[in-house]
């Protein structure tokens, strides 16, 4: 039975509540391969307007076992190629998504996927004692779940509405999976946006896989990672953006990571940003604008009880988008005595505060930051 994204907004934040008080952790992951993502025609830009009113028009269909809904733009034109938005937990997460229907921006599609199985093991390729505990036991069948989204349901979709370019994203467990898809399937989507994802299942595992199908070969367009944290749910994942540079991507061209200053793991967090991975899988990065430098002592949660020292400056471009740079800025300490990592963390020697020049393409902040006691 297939159902309505904008009826489930009520029952949607329901369920995502009663998910939320029921387990703290992250999930998710998976992904199979389909026709390339990155074919464009000339027919694309059939726009009246510059900024199109909201996607108006829905279909619901059951695809194998998942049920999926589509949102066509309101000057949709049958044959035009449009950028298609794929996302998970579209029963769950519909006020998040659907808020992206009401953006000014270029024609879209969206393509919102679920079904009733165990998010353990419909997002996870792992096993986790945290997530058995939350969700019982469970078989990780991230796979499974991927296959029929890359071979039965894009082409399904694509019969009917044809795509320039496809992204897939997803929270929490969501995300999870939505990242392993991109790693997995690197020819299904050529963005992968991930919010909150919980990459700490299976201690890890999503860093220890391959990413050796990622290495550019050839003129095929580059794949874009995009993932975030918020610090209030602050958490190391550190370890992708370097095993992504590893295999020749390019951190602001490949790989986005934005640290997002008090956000916790909730949807008022993720409503704030969806708009950022959005605007880059749609627009790309437009004129650097800014660099906010902040630094603040987080709660860690891969070491309950310790505490991150972390100094996380922050770019903005024209167009909104905006993303943490800790790993490609270069620090300076000019007053106090400590150091700063290439991740952004730091660590005061003496005393309980330091001033630190940060730099990065030309722009340059000072910070004062101080010890986490």
């Amino acid at each position: 039975m297939s159902l309505n994204l904008s009826k489930l907004s009520i029952l949607g934040f329901i369920f995502f509540a009663c998910i939320m008080f029921a387990c703290t952790p992250e999930e998710e992951e998976p992904a199979p391969q389909t026709p390339d993502p990155t074919q464009t025609t000339d027919d694309d830009d059939d726009d009246d307007d510059q900024n199109n009113p909201p996607l108006n028009s829905t279909q619901q269909y059951t695809v194998g076992d998942l049920n999926i809904e589509v949102q066509l733009p309101s000057d949709y034109v049958e044959g035009n190629r449009y950028p298609t938005l794929y996302f998970n937990d579209g029963e769950l997460y519909a006020d998040i998504f659907g808020s992206l229907s009401s953006l000014e921006a270029e024609s879209f599609i969206m393509v919102g996927v679920w079904d009733g199985n165990n998010r353990a093991a419909r997002f996870s390729a792992y096993q986790d004692e945290a997530l058995t505990a939350t969700y019982g036991e469970y078989t990780p069948s991230a796979e499974a779940y991927t296959k029929t989204l890359v071979e039965e349901v894009i082409p399904f979709v694509e019969a009917k509405h044809k795509s320039s370019k496809r992204a897939l994203f997803g929270i929490s467990l969501g995300g999870l999976h939505a990242s392993w898809t991109g790693i997995k399937y690197p020819g299904a989507f050529i963005f992968t946006g991930a919010l909150s994802p919980s990459y700490w299942v299976g201690d890890g595992a999503l860093f220890q896989e391959s990413l050796e199908a990622l290495r550019p070969m050839g003129p095929s367009a580059p794949k874009i990672f995009y993932f975030d944290r918020g610090t209030a749910e602050w958490r190391n994942v550190m370890p992708l953006v370097e095993n992504l540079k590893k295999v020749e991507l390019t951190y602001g061209t490949n790989i986005f990571y934005y640290e997002d200053i008090g956000a916790d793991h909730d949807s008022p967090s993720w409503l704030s940003r969806i708009e950022v991975p959005f605007r880059l899988f749609l627009e790309g990065t437009a004129d650097l604008t800014d660099l906010e430098v902040s630094g603040y002592c987080a709660d860690n949660l891969d070491i309950p009880g310790s505490k991150q020292a972390r100094i996380n400056p922050i770019v903005t471009y024209s167009n909104g988008i905006k993303f943490s740079v800790m790993t490609e800025a270069e620090f300076q300490v000019v007053s106090g005595s400590g150091t700063v990592e290439a991740d952004g963390s730091y660590t005061i020697n003496s005393g309980n505060s330091m001033t630190v020049s940060c730099s990065y393409m030309g722009l340059t902040k000072q910070i004062s930051v101080n010890q986490c006691n």
